[in-house]
Parts: C-alpha cells; structure tokens; sequence
C-alpha cells in the first residue's frame, strides 16, 4: 500500500515552572508493535483501494482510553469491492464490532465503539471473497470527557496513583479532599514515568483539601498523580474531570499498487549525492529507495515513475530497490556503487558545539575583540558553510499550517523543515536579510493543533541529530521519533568506541547530563530525566573523559526548579571511588582551590594511572567572566571566585590530553560544548554573550595550538575539527550605522521581561540602537558549519542535496561526514 498526502497562578491553568515542563514532549505513548500502516488522525477522510484482491489497507491512529470512534466505510462509485473492517488494540488484538457495527448496500458503518485503552490502534480494510476496488473511509472519535473519580479508605503511610488520560490541549481540573486523617500530593507523573518538577506546590491547599488546575501541551498517554497517606486512615475523595480538543480534519488518497525499480543513474555516486531512480507505481510520500540495508535520507517525487534520491552514508557494491513504508515493493533489484572515500582518514575528530549560536553571535564576539566581523580562529578554517538545524517537532508546525502531512523518514519535503525561499540560503551576517523575516519569528501551533510557539528545534533532537543523524522530537536525547520503547539510537561516539576502540569524550560548560553533551553519550525519551540520564554517563556509558558542571552541593543555591544533574549516590560512588565509578579519577570543585589548575593535575593523574577522567564542578554552569565597555582595549576577565571553576580552553586541553593518551592508535571523539551562549542569547543579554563566545573562541585555539604542536600524536592530516551550533537563538540584528568597534559594548538596560526564557532572572534592551533583539527563544534560522583537517572537503558533497541551488547543509550531514571520514560506514 501506498500513500500520497493531499492538500499561571495556582487557580489557571499552569505555574512558569510546571508550564516549562508540561509544554514540551516529555514522554508520549509508543505506538505498539505491528501497529503500522498509514497515520491518520480521527477525523480524516481517505480515498483508497483495495488493488489487487486479497490486498489489505490498513491505517494507524493513537486514541486514549473511553475514546468513542465512528466511522464509515464506503465503495467508490463503480467499485466491485464489498469492504470487511477491523480494528485492533495497540496489543494487536482484534476488538469485537458486534452491536456498533452495520452494512448495507456495501457501505460498513461503526457506531461509537468504546475504545479500551491508551495507544495506537489500527483500522485494516480488505475485500470480502475477493472483491476488489476504491473505497472512502471517513473517521470521527469523541475523546473521553467527564470525571475520575475515587473514593477510598486510604491506609495510613500508603501511595495512591490515580491515571487519567491526556493527549494535547487537554484540561484537568483536580480536587482532593481528605476526612479523618490527613494526605500529601507526592508527585504528578508523565506517561514515562517522569516526574514533573514542583508539582505539587502548586496545588491550592485548604484544610484537608487541595486542587489545582493544569493544561497539558504536546503529550499523549497517560498521567499519574501520586498521592501519600499521613499518620492515620484517611477517607479520600479524588475528583479529575478532564476536557480534550477536538481532531483536526483532513483528506487524503492512497493507492496499494506496489512500487518497482528499473534503473537508476547514474550507477555510481557518493554519499550526499543525488541520484535519478526510475520504475513504476511510486507515490508521493509513501516510497523509500534503499541502498542496501540503508534507507535513503531523503526522496523527492518527481512522477509515478521517477524519484530523485540522495545516497546515505556507505561504502561498496550494494542493491537498490524501492519499497513503500510498510516495506512491500517489487522483488528486483539493480547494483549501485557507493564510492569509497579516498582522502585522509580522521583518527582523531573534535566537534565544538556553540549552543544557541548564530552567525550574528560570532560577529559580535569578533567586533569586540577585533572591530571586525569575521576575525575569530574558526573563520579561517578552509569550509564554511550554512546549515539548518530544524526538527521533526518544528516540521510538524510548518506542515500543519500548510495542510500538509507530518514528517515521515525518508519521504517528507524538506523545505517545510526549512524554506531558501523565505528564509534564505544563507545566514544573517550583518548585512544581509532573509527574504521574510516573519518567517522565522510567526508562531505556529504543532502538528493537530495546539499552542502556538516560534518553530525551532531544541538542543535535545538538534544535539541527537548531529550524534546519530537521524532527525527527532523535541526532548529527545539519541532517542528517535515517536518514542518506540526501542527507540534507543546508537551514536557516532558509541560506533567510534566499538568499531575502532577510540576513546570517546565530552566537555560542557554545563552539566554532562544536559542535552548537548548528553545526546553523543546517552539515551533518554526525555531531556529533563537529569538524574538517570547523570547516571547513565557516569556508571553505564562511562566515556574515558567527563567534564561538566552541576555541582550537587551547588546546584540548589542557584537553581529553584531542584534539578539534580547528577544524583547524591552517583556523587557518592565517584568520590569513593567503588565498582564502577573506580574507572575514573575524580576531581570535583572546592572553595578557594583554583580550577584550572586542580583539572590540570587530575588529568596528569588519570595519563599517569591509566585511568578514565571525570570533572565536576560549578552551579548549572561554570563560572561568567566580567566582560568590560572598554573602547579600544577588550577585557574579559574572572573573578577570583570564578577561578574556582575551570575555563573551557584549560577543560578542552585536560580533555585532549587524557584521550590523546587512553585513544592511542585506535583515535579519539570529542565533543566541547560552549554552554552559556544560549542562555545569554535567552536572555537577550549581549554582556553575557560576549564572555560566552569568548569562552568558545579560546577553546578552538587551543585546539589549534594542539593539532599544530608537532610533540602531539594530532596533525592537520589525521584530525579533523568542526566548529558549529545546534540551533539559534536570539534573532539579534545589527544597525549598519552603529558598528561597534573593538573593546565597545552597547548601553544595554534592564527590562524585567523581554525575552520567553529568562535564566539570570533579568533580561535586556539597548535603547541607543546598535542591536536589536527581536527573540528570547531558539529560532529556525541557519547556522554556520566551520571544519579544518582531514576529511573537511567532504562537505562540499553535501552542499545543496536537500536545498537545490543553494550552499545550505542539513544537520544530520555533519554527522555524515564524520561518519565517512572516520571510516565508520
């Protein structure tokens, strides 16, 4: 079967920070296995056919449990087809029609079947003794609405979870009410068992009772609220009463011819090349092109009998064949070369990461130091190029005010992840403008509806695609979309380690278990599960160098949310230094000790013992340097306080020489992450961003000055070093009339507000003009991609694949090209 797509306060709705969680895909409910066929939505019409007889269609749909589902099921005009339903749980079982179904004349109708639980069901349609014909399916599903309701005796000591079911936009309002005995509110759970920070302060508390009132945004699944029993027996009334939206409507057609392949040309290409596919029965959407056992990255319909598709990453004689999404096609195929890479192989790859970092962010850190735009170490690196960072959440926000089907691997349109067309294909560089600059600052709602933000990808999934290549969701860390229990994806650090024995590493400003360095060295469906995340780097992962910040004993002072990003026995465990925290040489933050200098003897420490490295230290972040308005004479400089945290050069040195010394002959893979840009991006603070790009800035120079020291195993034609973002942030613009030179910062004023995300608790505006920030949040603008050394021209392969006529990268091609120059196809 193939498819084609036609086209705040306690008594509110959400507190800030239950809101910063609750508005983001922290866990939505897998779909169940052999739950596939085409996704729809209740509410969509389809246009299909059963083609030939004995065919079977068959559509997928997630519903909560007590959702009601109608639908009907009617032949074409002139088909011969006499249409048999199913429907299936997300076990895959069968559910029994008999009293909500009828027939007659051909035409199956379904009255109100009940739906028993939370999760992906599946509609197949097929023909009875062998009809065969077109057929229209129209769907319709009420969501469950009223109350849950309990009244128990609750034991004393006891926990009580009470579940209720949400998907997007759902409202929950909550009462419980004790008599006799009293009860705490112990945690509010998500559908992946998280917890969502703070919870239960906000509930209203009076007496013996309490409520609270929440909207829920871009989950689906199941909530838990968990309840505690105090020192006596409680008679306890819980009433949930729950409201969800309505589905969005949409038509569509599919036809079950299966797809077949003739040729392709031209016979041979290499990776991030695009080559011509021709055949028979392809569909807009619905056909794949596999090179061997891989899938390419992206096909572009051209006819129903030709395709245009980019070879993925491999090396040698494979077989080509075309499948359509449930994995049926023609049984030929035809050999395809995927040409080896004949240049320097990258032993050792350093990938330096500015969260939150757009080209403005470099010209301003370049006019304070220099007076000029491009004059930082990374712009005289031999490739630059443009890239675009979306995600498949930010994908479902464009597609959905298009009228056009969510993203689908492999099949979807890229320019509704990102259009040259109205944001151009380039980034902002001082100068020039994008074609429309409403596009990247309009809010949308996501895919079905919802809440309208700015569409952007987050460093979870942006940091997931550059370490597994494979585009997500929002929250998720090496995780792939739509949270499957096997979602776990393996990362190019991970791949390093096993096939090459390389040693792997990760630095940050911020904490190891933030999403950045956590997505190359980590697997979660959720950001915000710090702890298990900490732990799984620590104890599990086990990378031969972590350094970060989230300093237990000093992340509460600073951080109210109470994250842990790193739990007390895991702290427990590495300074003892027992199975398997032994692994490690630890060294950890301490009053009055200067930081650089402690790293610096632990890492001399850990070569010397043959020993893996672990460093923590700092709040949520590392230390902020003071960046002076010193016209003509730049000065960024730490306090002696802030000397307790080490810098982010004296980090990434300690980083290169442990694994320069544990990777040997087999290399190394390290990612150094410059944390605080986007924070002060967030902020709209240009202060703050200066210090922070200045920390990145020192950090590729030391770099540099490793690679070119020749008492170092790393040279220019074994190393291969990129610089680049995650995402932007800011949408910060220049005035051309009031450049700032070098040492000058602009007069920049409190606001109080300003930007969404506020992380020191102040943001800011420039009232003489220099800059203009028209964004506190991440925005879908390019970035820049910067790489120096072996494997570097690899690049220009993949210039324009998914943008034709434009230099633009995706992405998920950085970590192609890392990929291929590791030698790791």
């Amino acid at each position: 079967m193939n498819g084609t797509a036609s086209r705040h306060p306690r008594s509110g709705l959400l507190l800030p920070v239950l809101l910063a969680v609750l508005a983001l895909p922290l866990g939505r409910v897998p779909a169940a296995t052999g739950t596939g066929g085409v996704p729809l939505n209740p509410g969509d019409t389809v246009t299909s056919a059963v083609v030939p007889a004995g065919d079977e269609d068959s559509f997928s749909f997630r519903a909560l449990a007590g959702t009601s589902l109608s639908l009907t099921l009617s032949p074409t005009k002139g088909s011969a087809l006499r249409p048999v339903l199913e429907v299936r749980d997300p076990g895959g079982a069968a559910l029994d029609l008999t009293g909500h179904r009828k027939s007659r004349k051909g035409k199956v109708s379904l009255k109100k079947l009940p739906l028993p639980a939370t999760g992906r069901y599946l509609i197949r349609v097929s023909g009875e003794a062998g009809t065969e014909g077109g057929f229209v399916l129209k769907t319709k599903a009420r969501p469950p609405r009223g109350t849950v309701r309990k009244k128990v005796v609750f034991p004393a000591g006891e926990t009580l979870d009470v579940s209720f079911g949400v998907q997007d936009g759902t409202t929950a309002k909550i009462k419980i009410s004790g008599k006799g005995g009293s009860f705490e509110v112990q945690a509010l759970l998500t559908p992946s068992g998280d917890a969502v920070p703070g919870a239960p302060d906000l509930f209203t508390r009076k007496k013996n009772s309490a409520k609270a009132s929440f909207l829920f945004r871009d989950f689906f699944g199941d909530f838990r609220l968990r309840l505690g029993g105090g020192t006596t027996d409680t008679l306890l009334k819980v009433s949930i009463k729950t409201k969800h939206p309505k589905t969005a409507r949409r038509s569509f057609e599919v036809d079950s011819r299966e797809p077949d392949i003739t040729s392709v040309t031209p016979a041979e290409a290499d990776p991030g090349e695009t080559v011509t596919v021709r055949g028979e029965n392809f569909r807009e959407g619905r056909t794949v092109v596999r090179f061997g056992g891989r899938v390419s990255s992206l096909v572009r319909f051209v006819s129903s009998t030709e395709l245009r598709a980019v070879v993925p990453p491999g090396n040698g004689s494979v077989s080509l064949a075309v499948r359509d999404l449930d994995g049926e096609g023609g049984a030929r195929e035809i050999p395809f070369t995927i040409r080896p890479y004949e240049g320097p192989a990258a032993k050792f790859v350093i990938l330096l990461i500015g969260d939150g970092m757009p080209l403005a962010s470099e010209i301003a850190l370049s006019r304070y130091l220099t007076g000029g735009d491009l004059d930082l170490s990374w712009h005289a690196f031999s490739y630059q190029a443009p890239c675009v960072t979306w995600d498949t959440t930010t994908y479902g926000r464009y597609a959905f005010a298009e009228g056009a089907p969510d993203y689908l691997p492999g099949v979807f349109d890229p320019e509704l992840g990102y259009d040259p067309t109205r944001g151009g294909g380039q980034a902002y560089d001082g100068g020039w403008e994008p074609p429309d600059d409403e596009y990247f600052l309009a809010k949308l709602p996501p895919y079905g509806g919802g809440t309208a933000k700015i569409p952007a990808t987050d460093s979870a999934a942006a940091a997931t695609a550059l370490a597994t290549g494979v585009k997500t969701e929002d929250r998720n860390i090496a995780w792939a979309p739509g949270d499957d229990p096997e979602g776990k994806l393996e990362t190019i650090a991970e791949r390093a380690r096993v096939r090459l024995g390389a040693a792997i590493g990760v630095v940050s400003t911020h904490a190891a278990s933030d999403a950045t360095p956590a997505a190359f060295v980590a697997h979660h469906r959720s950001r915000t599960a710090l702890e298990e995340i900490g732990h799984e780097i620590a104890a599990v992962t086990q990378p031969d160098v972590v350094i970060g910040a989230g300093h237990p004993d000093r992340v509460p002072l600073v951080d109210d949310t109470g994250r842990i990003y790193l739990s007390p026995t895991d702290l427990a465990g590495l300074r003892s230094g027992e199975p398997p925290f032994d692994a490690y040489v630890f060294v950890e933050w301490q009053a009055g000790v200067d930081g650089d200098a402690a790293l610096s003897a632990a890492a001399d420490a850990a070569i010397a013992g043959g020993k893996k490295l672990y460093a923590l230290f700092g709040d949520v972040q590392f230390a902020i340097p003071a960046v002076a308005d010193a016209p003509g004479a730049p000065s960024i400089t730490f306090t002696a306080e802030g000397k307790e945290d080490p810098t982010l050069p004296a980090a990434t040195l300690a980083a290169l020489r442990v694994l320069e010394a544990r990777g040997g002959t087999q290399g190394f893979f390290l990612v150094v992450e410059a944390a605080d840009i986007d924070p002060a991006n967030h902020d709209n603070d240009y202060a703050w961003l200066i210090g922070a790009m200045d920390r990145l800035e020192e950090a590729v120079k030391t770099v540099v000055a490793y690679v070119d020291d020749t008492s170092n195993a790393l040279t220019w034609s074994n190393t291969l070093v990129i610089v680049t973002s995650d995402h932007s942030n800011g949408y910060m613009r220049f005035d051309p009339t009031k450049p700032l030179g070098a040492g000058d910062l602009p007069r920049q004023v409190e606001t109080g507000e300003g930007g969404a995300v506020s992380y020191s608790g102040e943001a800011w505006a420039y009232p003489d003009g220099e800059v203009l920030y028209r964004a506190g949040k991440h925005t879908n603008e390019p970035v820049m991609v910067y790489a120096e050394g072996a494997g570097a021209a690899l690049f220009a392969r993949y210039e324009g694949s998914w943008y034709p006529g434009t230099r633009l990268l995706d992405n998920t091609q950085i970590y192609e090209v890392i990929l291929r120059a590791m030698g790791l196809e």
